[in-house]
């Protein structure tokens, strides 16, 4: 039993996770006390090792809901094991110590009595795990592809949803959320949290900046997303599944500027001597340049003396990964290193590579390892001073090398949604910033073009002549043809001018032009609708478990 507290100490210490470690050192310590137990020849120190193997399986599966899977719950099995050897154990004292006793006559139905008892404690077990567990949802829309699929476009994703993780941890910003939607409580939305209570918070260049309400003279920083999470997020810039499927295809994303004795045929790429890839333009989906992409592959340096390099043109300047093989690799800023140097590579050996620039830092990710990293944007008064710039391109000096798996991606671009002539004002500007109250939410799509959230939502207020005040939100007035043949049908009557499915309670409202109060206009009182209060949530999202090919697939 001690053995296992072990394991995930230095699990943890490896990985940099102090909270684990101490846990795991603290494990330790306790571990011997059933074991002490046992020793000293008392019952209850098998009794307490299952209680002590309980525990260490239930705070494996918390750490898998704060954490996703990692190599720290390895400790798990090992606790799985014990449990049910001690268990078992048990089970065989406790059947050898009782004589079988003779067995009274069944009673005809008292099968039917066992299966009714079955039924309902399973019925009221998933009751309970449903209200306070854990729920399913199945995502409607597209506003947050490409992280989770909308039914739109085929088979959406069924996700789980743990209702207590909020509970255990505040949230944080980038979770994704599932909440009833304030102005409609019988819809659930899902989107991502990008704003926090009690802060103030802008849409600058596609990124995110805020600082604590209350902090006039404090700059505002930006808001980067951890690695981890961004590698769930890159979104492919061109319709292309396959960069290196051939020539034409590469040819579709890359022009070659200088390149020599180049072959590009299934799924491999093999170039040699002074070569230079400049890739076509990338931008969202509103045909903005991007310049926060990333670069990545699987890269074999057959022979020669040179370097491989990747360049990213992005507004504060150039960004170049060197990959050698004849010395030192190195991260370099408008040609300065700006890290330690690292490597080289050895030739023959295939290493994967990300090279990547995004919420004002640059990286260089080998194996899965960060080799350099360097943050060169904090605050919004270094990122107003920056010129515009963007580009990509890879190559190699003086080697013959191999590429495959080539992937490029794009960062998501924030954008405060244009608004209309005779829209509320949205206060995401550098020069309006959105203040956020306390216990409130400000919540975005990954589809940022197509997404129905906080830059989007209006209320509409509407005081009728009998004295009743309808609240709704815009898209419930946009298209009123399925609510009022909704009304018909069950009715029988004419619809009226107005026939809102849900309001701010959830009822259904039906009423006239001519019902509404002389000051107040047709389309109601309308005020921008920014956020969403801490009460309306629902529950994290944690992973799709359906359609197929897309199973347990956690959400980041």
């Amino acid at each position: 039993m001690s053995l296992w507290p072990v394991v995930g100490g230095f699990l943890a210490w490896r990985d940099g996770d102090l909270r684990f470690s101490v846990l795991a050192m603290a494990a330790l310590v306790l571990a011997g006390i059933p074991a002490l137990g046992v020793w000293l020849g008392k019952s209850w120190g098998r009794t307490l090792a299952e209680y002590f193997c309980l525990a260490g399986m239930a705070s494996a599966l918390i750490h898998v809901l704060k954490n996703n899977f990692t190599l720290q719950i390895a400790p798990a099995a090992g606790y799985f094991v014990v449990y049910a050897f001690l268990s078992h154990e048990r089970l065989k004292q406790t059947r050898s110590a009782s004589a079988p006793a003779p067995r009274a006559a069944e009673h005809p139905l008292e099968w039917l009595r066992e299966n009714i008892e079955a039924i309902a404690v399973a019925f009221i077990m998933a009751l309970i795990i449903r209200c306070f567990c854990i729920e399913v949802f199945m995502i409607p829309s597209s506003s947050m592809e490409p992280t989770l699929r909308g039914a739109q476009n085929g088979a959406g994703d069924r996700i789980m949803v743990t209702k207590y993780y909020y509970a255990l941890e505040p949230v944080s910003r980038w979770d994704v959320v599932v909440f009833k939607f304030p102005l409609n409580p019988l819809r659930n939305f899902i989107k991502r949290v990008v704003g926090l209570p009690e802060e103030q918070f802008f849409i600058y260049e596609g990124n995110i900046y805020a600082r604590p309400l209350g902090s006039a003279t404090a700059p505002f920083q930006i808001q980067r997303k951890p690695r981890r999470l961004q590698q769930s997020i890159w979104q492919d810039p061109w319709p292309i599944s396959d960069l290196l499927r051939d020539m034409d295809t590469f040819q579709k994303a890359f022009t070659a500027s200088s390149a020599r004795d180049t072959r590009v045929y299934g799924g491999s790429m093999e170039a040699q001597g002074t070569t230079r890839f400049e890739a076509q333009a990338i931008t969202d989906s509103s045909h903005t340049p991007v310049n926060e992409v990333i670069i990545e592959g699987e890269l074999t340096i057959l022979d020669g003396q040179g370097s491989f390099f990747a360049d990213i043109r992005h507004d504060a300047g150039m960004f170049r990964m060197v990959l050698r093989s004849d010395g030192e690799c190195a991260l370099l800023h408008n040609g300065a290193r700006k890290t330690p140097g690292f490597g080289p590579l050895t030739p023959g050996r295939r290493v994967r590579f990300e090279f990547m620039v995004y919420d004002g830092a640059a990286h260089v990710v080998l194996d899965n390892e960060v080799q350099a990293e360097h943050r060169f944007l904090d605050s919004f008064d270094q990122a107003k001073s920056l010129r515009s710039d963007h580009g990509l391109s890879f190559g190699s000096e003086g080697i013959r090398f191999e590429l495959r798996r080539l992937r490029v991606g794009r960062d998501l671009y924030h954008r405060e949604r244009p608004a209309l002539s005779d829209d509320p004002p949205r206060h995401m500007s550098p020069h309006d910033p959105l203040e956020i109250p306390k216990g409130m939410y400000v919540m975005m799509g990954d589809n940022v073009g197509n997404s129905h959230d906080s830059r989007a939502w209006i209320k509409h207020t509407f005081v009728l002549r009998d004295g009743r005040t309808v609240i709704c939100e815009g898209q419930d007035l946009k298209d009123m043809t399925k609510a009022k043949q909704r009304y018909e049908e069950r009715t029988g009557r004419p619809a009226p001018d107005y026939v809102i499915s849900a309001d701010i309670h959830g009822w259904e409202q039906a009423f006239n032009e001519d019902d509404i109060a002389p000051n107040i206009p047709k389309e109601g009182k309308k005020e921008a609708f920014q956020f969403v209060d801490g009460k309306y949530l629902v529950g994290k999202a944690l992973w799709v478990w359906w359609p197929p090919g897309r199973w347990f697939r956690l959400i980041r």
